[in-house]
């Protein structure tokens, strides 16, 4: 009887779990894009499932009823999905003076210390902050972007926006995965080529650019397909499936990679810059692995070396969006430090003054982390 008892409410907990994704997604179809009433269902659906086992499990028939009644809109975590698979996602206008200020502040303490700095605007969704606003959805990133430069130009901080070398009517399908808001390797070597351009136009540098050209380099599409970040938000391993290209070196590179605190130290190709084992994952997979495809290291504080190159030593402040950027920037110095503040509590400051062998700083990190103080202080 007790047994009995235990499967009915097993029933009846699937059963109301079944009843409230069809009366979310009933209120999302009902109240179309802009005008949406399902956040509450949203919620407590996400509180609800974030706590139970099997999680994914459960939450697959509200996915299917979502694919099936071609839900656009999802408000939890503001994102929508416009007519050709593409996720795009809204974002609020940030206060920029915590990042001014901590640039600023860096900005000076190289000039102290004869260290040359930049920092730079990275590309991302939307291209323009209209695309998102069409649907009735807050989005002010780019906003957010302009103001932060017209603080930085103010306080005559060196910067780089690469936005505009990025703008184009393929955009989105050129330079972005569909389901996910990081850029593809792609995308990453032109920001890596269009880097090296400044280190070498104003900051004394001798970068071979063409060992970072387009033909320089060889494409491999995997088979197998993923959904990114964005897409597992909104409707796990139901969203729309990406494929990957990895952007290789066409000739011979000799590199080291040294992550001190993973006890990693090798040395060898192009190789020991890529996680090579996430291809090999079955699919479609929920999740960003494939874009971690390209990941030098997994600590705070690491260290490449180009033993084909002399010269250069650069310290690259940064977040994930430079895991695929890092290597192709790699191939153009000889040292290539990443510093990334959201892995490691050094001081910024006393590790600089500790290694006087580097000639310049670059902070290059996505828009979602300008409000964020941690990222913006250096310690």
């Amino acid at each position: 009887m007790l047994k009995l008892v235990k499967r009915l409410l097993c029933v009846a907990c699937l059963a109301g779990l079944l009843v409230l994704g069809a009366w979310s997604v009933y209120n999302g179809l009902a109240s179309g894009v802009t005008r949406s009433q399902v956040d509450t269902a949203e919620e407590l659906e996400d509180t609800l499932t974030n706590r139970l086992p099997y999680r994914e499990l459960l939450l697959d028939p509200f996915r299917i009823a979502n694919v099936a009644l071609g839900r656009t809109y999802y408000r939890s975590h503001n994102i929508y999905i416009r007519e050709d698979g593409m996720y795009l996602q809204g974002s609020s206008l940030h206060e920029v003076t915590v990042a001014a200020d901590g640039l600023e502040g860096l900005d000076a303490f190289c000039q102290e210390h004869d260290i040359q700095f930049l920092h730079v605007i990275l590309p991302s969704k939307p291209q323009y902050d209209e695309d998102v606003w069409a649907r009735g959805i807050p989005c002010n990133r780019n906003r957010t972007a302009d103001c932060l430069c017209a603080e930085l130009d103010a306080r005559g901080v060196p910067r780089l926006d690469l936005r505009e070398a990025f703008r184009c009517d393929d955009y989105y399908a050129r330079w972005f995965y569909a389901t996910d808001h990081h850029w593809t390797p792609e995308a990453a070597l032109v920001a890596a080529r269009l880097i090296s351009q400044r280190l070498n136009d104003e900051y004394g540098y001798q970068i071979d650019l063409s060992r970072l050209a387009d033909d320089q380099f060889v494409r491999e599409t995997s088979s197998l397909l993923w959904v990114g970040e964005l897409g597992s938000k909104a409707l796990g391993s139901r969203g729309t499936l990406d494929e990957f290209t990895a952007v290789l070196p066409a000739y011979p590179v000799s590199l080291r990679l040294v992550d001190e605190p993973a006890g990693v130290d090798e040395t060898g190709g192009f190789e020991v810059l890529l996680d090579e084992g996430r291809l090999e994952q079955p699919g479609p997979v929920a999740n960003t692995s494939l874009y971690y495809y390209y990941w030098p290291g997994s600590s705070g504080i690491v260290d490449i070396y180009d033993n084909d190159v002399q010269g250069g030593n650069v310290l690259l402040v940064h977040d994930s969006f430079s895991n695929a950027m890092a290597p192709f920037l790699a191939l153009g110095v000889e040292h290539l430090t990443l510093w990334d503040m959201r892995y490691t509590d050094d001081s910024l400051y006393e590790y600089l003054e500790a290694h006087p062998e580097i000639d310049t700083v670059i902070v290059a990190y996505s828009l979602s982390f300008v409000p964020t103080s941690y990222m913006n202080t250096f310690y």
